[in-house]
């Protein structure tokens, strides 16, 4: 266990944490004082893969890669988040059901009118997606200055999902590669040019640990996953910081950290030997804290925010996840029921947009934000306010405050043909006001779905 107190005649904290980044395992938890593991333990829930410059310069090894948001993301459950194109076909087809039109600013210029398609506020050009780095193949930077994701491809088929989004500034980080051969290499954005995932081979070793464990909020409910605590803490070697009781600053690594309880604007710390203190004084430990996030790779991403959050229990997963796992996803399908009682049943574009199981439904419950993969849902029905969301697994949850559970919602899609995947004239639409509920099946076309268990 370490705890130092800042201001201490020490070696500063940050050269610390960076010789634990840089150092192999087991010296890392020799100066950190973490609990020594075991010369077999593998390291298969973090991410891997094989990294390509534009120069032409190749690096494999354990990825950090560098979120939009204020965490980074380390593990095969964690998401990488970016604003995605929409379609024009899916954008057409919306227009097309709900008798809308292109918005179109005209001005006029010494007597010439000059007129262009706007952005619709209603349906924007790109809309936010995230999708779990274990279900990537390959992101790659493309000529125009785009970025292509490509997913993996559903049961070993040829069809691989591929969708498009703008690459960041090129001097921001894309992700920091830890090559056993080239040692730690940060790769800017405008020196990316591809990465491969892979599973880690079997001798792999990271020289930190995914934060893991079960976080309750004040309401008795629970959640067990990956952690991101303060909303960017994800790491075992990183610092969780406070002012104790008598006034000293103090600094613990989160791999000595236990237990973290709430209480109110300071936070009650139990460490791996047995000793409690309280800390106060910063947003890790007061109510500046941006809340914990919970990675779950049986669900999706549950936040919980400072004022709902009761107490989180670090330790180490009893089951990793490892790349294997996510093979599987498939096109949403299901039957829609109509408040009139009439049963429709095909393939489903959910919001007017969403048709994977891999992408994500939003909502919000007793100020606790969820975002659960679509493969994870079983049924969905519509309430006054927001929606019931039964989970594959029997859980129910009330959600409301996102398009995708309320009034806000642009409509349902379902495509009754008989042919793969059917075609924009297939879709019948179901308007929000019209919807009572939704159950979903794994799509039964051939080869769309697999064996994986995530």
């Amino acid at each position: 266990m370490l705890l130092r107190r800042r201001g201490s005649p020490t070696l500063p904290l940050l050269a610390a944490v960076v010789l634990a980044v840089s150092l192999p395992a087991a010296a890392q938890e020799s100066a950190t004082g973490a609990a020594a593991r075991s010369a077999s333990a593998q390291d298969e829930d973090r991410i891997w893969g094989q990294v390509r410059t534009v120069e032409g310069k190749e690096y494999s090894g354990f990825i950090v890669w560098a979120g939009r948001g204020p965490h980074d993301a380390a593990n095969w459950a964690d998401f990488l988040e970016a604003d995605r194109f929409v379609a024009p076909a899916v954008y057409d087809a919306w227009l097309a059901a709900t008798g809308g039109t292109r918005p179109v600013r005209i001005i006029e210029v010494e007597g010439h009118r000059v007129s262009w398609n706007e952005e619709d506020p209603e349906f924007p050009s790109t809309s936010p997606a995230a999708v779990r780095f274990g279900r990537l193949a390959e992101v790659l930077v493309t000529g125009d200055g785009q970025v292509e994701m490509t997913l993996r491809s559903p049961d070993g088929g040829s069809e691989r999902p591929v969708f498009r989004f703008r690459r960041p500034l090129r001097n921001r980080k894309a992700l920091t590669v830890f090559d056993p051969g080239a040692g730690e290499e940060d790769i800017r954005w405008g020196d990316l040019l591809r990465v491969e995932f892979s599973s880690p081979p079997a001798d792999a070793r990271a020289s930190s640990r995914r934060l893991h464990g079960t976080v309750e909020d004040r309401f008795g409910r629970s959640y067990t996953g990956y952690v991101a605590w303060d909303s960017d803490e994800i790491l075992d070697s990183e610092v969780l910081d406070g002012t104790d009781e008598q006034g000293d600053d103090t600094d613990l690594l989160f791999g000595d950290v236990r237990r973290i309880e709430q209480r109110r604007n300071e936070a009650r710390i139990t460490l791996a030997s047995g000793r409690e203190l309280v800390l106060s004084g910063t947003n890790d430990v007061d109510r500046r804290n941006r809340g914990v996030r919970v990675f779950d790779a049986a669900l999706g991403m549950v936040e919980v925010e400072w004022d709902e959050f009761d107490v989180l229990r670090l330790e180490p997963p009893v089951n990793p996840v490892r790349y294997a796992e996510f093979h599987d996803s498939w096109r949403l399908a299901g039957t829609v029921v109509t408040q009139e009682g009439d049963t429709i049943a095909g393939r489903l574009r959910w919001d007017a947009e969403h048709e994977w199981s891999w992408e994500l439904l939003h909502g919000e419950s007793r100020g606790v934000k969820f975002a659960i993969e679509f493969g994870a849902v079983a049924k969905i029905e519509r309430e006054l306010e927001g929606a019931v969301v039964t989970l594959v697994g029997g859980r129910v949850l009330e959600l409301a405050g996102s398009g995708d559970v309320d009034w806000d919602n642009r409509g349902i899609f379902v495509a009754p043909s008989a042919e793969p995947g059917g075609n924009p004239g297939s879709w019948r639409y179901v308007d929000w006001n019209d919807f009572r509920e939704v159950r979903f099946v794994r799509d039964a076309t051939p080869g769309k779905n697999g064996g994986a268990s995530r």
